[in-house]
């Protein structure tokens, strides 16, 4: 991990993501706190540099992006602010591997971070003063119900609502809960006038447009190739199988079983919304086909 300056009291800490820093004064404002993993390097970084942390901003409750939360919180009696339906999740973080598992009491592998106390809300969309800082907050939903971007200036920290085209091409599904949701977020950014959009995931990038439109066309495609393997009725299990074996994917275990098959839901979820196909019964089982 290491300190990356953006410019004057603005940069990130790189690890497995990007945990943004905003100085203000003595202090600094985190945007998301990174794996629970690395959270004693991050802190060891905040140490060398000075740097004190008044405030954590979630852009939402991925563990990869909470998961240092509890121990920050702990050791400097920060405050953490981020969006009411992400605060549920952050607060009992336990609730989503419950909710990968259908409702019921999942899996020992399907781990959780320490919980943490958010003390406020912010509400996606509003502009709002923190430290004498004025700061803006997008509504970025899609790749989880309640992200949120954080804007100071002309900078954005994203969150996970695009990926760098290395990403993107590595991950043959890269995960959202909201198809409809990710694909508006990608339009307000393709539509946006940010000088330096940071990413959760690779370098910051300063022209957004095409790298929108690639995930636009992965989007579409797996769309398509959704469509097509449902000319035939399937259950989800038949087609997360189809899917699978079409783009290559090994699995490794339950987490990422549960975390694929949410995302191919969400594609289900759109396309039987804008009536392209159809839910039905399969010898008992919930089965899915194109209209």
């Amino acid at each position: 991990m290491e300190y990356i300056s953006i410019e004057e009291n603005i940069g990130l800490i790189n690890g497995f993501i990007n945990v943004g820093v905003i100085r203000v004064e003595e202090e600094i404002i985190l945007i998301d706190s990174g794996l629970e993993e690395e959270v004693q390097e991050l802190s060891q970084i905040l140490l060398d540099k000075n740097l004190r942390p008044a405030l954590i901003i979630n852009t939402h409750a991925h563990r990869d992006h909470c998961g240092g939360n509890n121990y920050i919180q702990k050791k400097y009696n920060v405050d953490i602010l981020t969006s009411y339906k992400e605060s549920i999740f952050i607060e009992n973080p336990c609730l989503e591997a419950f909710c990968f598992y259908s409702g019921a009491k999942p899996l020992l592998e399907m781990k959780s971070v320490h919980p943490s106390q958010v003390t406020g809300l912010l509400h996606p969309g509003e502009k709002k003063e923190i430290k004498g800082v004025e700061l803006f907050f997008p509504d970025l939903a899609g790749h989880s119900p309640g992200q949120i971007g954080v804007a100071i200036g002309d900078i954005l920290f994203c969150g996970d609502a695009f990926f760098s085209d290395y990403v993107l091409e590595r991950y043959k599904l890269p995960f959202l809960t909201d198809l409809d949701g990710f694909m508006a977020t990608l339009e307000y950014l393709k539509g946006s006038d940010y000088r330096i959009y940071v990413p959760a995931h690779g370098k910051p990038v300063m022209e957004i447009e095409g790298l929108v439109d690639l995930h636009i066309d992965k989007f579409k495609k797996i769309e398509e190739d959704i469509l097509t393997l449902l000319e035939e009725e399937k259950s989800i299990e038949e087609l997360l199988q189809d899917l699978f074996s079409l783009y290559k994917i090994n699995i490794s275990g339950p987490e990422q079983y549960f975390q694929l098959k949410t995302t191919v839901m969400a594609y289900l979820s759109s396309l039987c919304n804008r009536k392209l196909i159809r839910t039905g019964l399969k010898g008992n089982i919930l089965s899915w086909k194109v209209t």
